[in-house]
This record gives structure tokens, sequence and C-alpha cells, in this order.
């Protein structure tokens, strides 16, 4: 038995099938952005002779970021607005090896904070700012 579509029932099937697709496409590639967050990272330690300077733009990994130079390492780890960063600092003359830890909050998608060895030493500064693209 055949049955026949009016006019209208064509023309909503019609539209459905531009439709949904574009939608399903769009609601994928958010999700693509929203599962590769970025950092922007931005760090100085030392001074004179040891100062570095360091940061970029870096992934986030199941709220993991790593930052790696040969005077410097920095582990971040994001989950929600509370952050975490763990690294080590190598000055050149003389040569020794500081550990730091640094932890907060971040605020409208930016942190920054002084970066102070566990010995009570300040070391620097760092910031990062949260990006989504």
């Amino acid at each position: 038995m055949m049955h026949k579509f009016g006019p209208m029932a064509r023309f909503r099937v019609a539209v459905m099938a531009v439709v949904l697709p574009g939608l399903v496409a769009g609601a994928l590639s958010a999700a693509a952005v929203a599962a590769d967050p970025k950092v922007e990272f931005k760090i100085t330690v030392g001074e004179g002779a040891n100062e570095v300077n360091g940061g970029g733009r870096l992934y986030v990994d199941h709220g993991v970021f790593q930052y790696e130079t040969d005077n410097l390492n920095v582990t971040g780890k994001v989950a929600g607005d509370d952050i975490t960063l763990d690294g080590t600092f190598t000055t050149v003359k003389p040569q020794a090896t500081r550990t730091f830890k640094v932890a907060g909050k971040i605020v409208g998608g930016h942190f920054a904070s002084s970066v102070t060895a566990t010995d009570g030493k300040k070391l620097g500064s760092l910031s990062l700012d949260l990006k989504d693209e």
C-alpha cells in the first residue's frame, strides 16, 4: 500500500535533511574545542645570569599541562577553578636546584602568582590565561 505525502510533509523532511547534519557537525566541533583547552603560560624566575623567561601556549590534557626547558620544569594541574603548579628551577652559577609549588584559584580565566621556593626564597612570578581556541 503506497502512501502519498503532501507538499508540507515533503518540505519538513527536506528541511530536516539539511538542518540536522549541520547541527550534529556544530555540536561535534564544539565538543572538540571544549576537549582541548589551552593555557597561555608565562614565567620569569631567577635574576641576572640565572634569569629564565619562559612560556607559551600549552595544551591541557586531562587537566594537566607541562612546560620544560634545560633549567626549568613545571607541571600544572587544573581542576575546575583550582590550579596547582609544581616545578624545579636549576641555576647556572652557582649550580643549585630549587623546587617550588604554587596553588590558587583561576578567576575570570586568569591566574597570577609569585613563585616562591620551598625554602621561602622568592624566585619570580608567573601568570596564565585559559584559552578555548
